[in-house]
């Protein structure tokens, strides 16, 4: 199967899934009880996955993750509706718990550490983001070097340059999304800010790679 057919297969399976997700959502502002159970199942990894990047406390991501789903439940009829689109892949629901979950997560933390009560809680946090060889599937040892390297540098980012770029290229977000997960409005601010972060990346890549060949000489 060359990489086109899987593109395109993958695309599919996003559009469905994204697709059943809203229905279920749909059901869930009905009262299906059963809806609710599915959604929560469905995000509640991805939302875990996503508060552990800013905080190692797991038990207040989970606290979080329940008080997100607590509020939903209670507050279902005047919930956000959804107008499914079939020319568009993106996952509203999850966007909508993405943004209401980093917003929740963000108050607990704040209660956790009021002498960070300035701007953006979450700014303060140092954001951990990863490349796991096993996701991307990559077996070169060559590869493999590299992924540290970028790894590496990911970790001298800004904590807010590494949100953005897991928001963009691990969650496949757009800017205008990305700026209202982090709270600006500024759709030109978030896309210099991924820029900015993409350049740093590139800087400290040229840093290993020229240190490399070095060594090889």
């Amino acid at each position: 199967m060359n990489r086109q057919k899987v593109g395109i297969n993958s695309d599919q399976n996003s559009k469905r899934k994204a697709s059943n997700n809203l229905a279920n959502w749909i059901q869930f502002k009905g009262g299906d009880d059963k809806a609710f159970a599915y959604l929560y199942k469905e995000y509640f990894h991805s939302l875990y996955n996503y508060g552990t990047k800013f905080t190692v406390d797991k038990e207040l991501v989970k606290d979080s993750i329940h008080d997100l789903f607590i509020n939903l439940r209670k507050y279902r009829s005047t919930l956000t509706s959804f107008t499914p689109d079939e020319s568009n892949d993106a996952d509203p629901v999850k966007f909508y718990l993405y943004r209401s979950f980093r917003r929740i997560l963000a108050g607990k933390l704040s209660e956790s550490h009021p002498a960070l009560l300035t701007g953006d809680i979450l700014d303060n946090y140092h954001f951990q983001v990863t490349i796991s060889f096993e996701e991307n599937l990559i077996i070169s040892e060559s590869r493999n070097w590299r992924i540290n390297q970028l790894n590496k540098s990911l970790k001298k980012l800004p904590s807010r340059q590494k949100e953005a770029v897991y928001l963009r290229f691990y969650e496949g977000y757009s800017f205008q999304q990305i700026a209202e997960l982090m709270g600006s409005n500024n759709i030109k601010s978030t896309r210099s800010l991924i820029y900015k972060a993409l350049d740093n990346l590139r800087k400290h890549l040229e840093i290993h790679i020229s240190a490399l060949v070095f060594c090889l000489l």
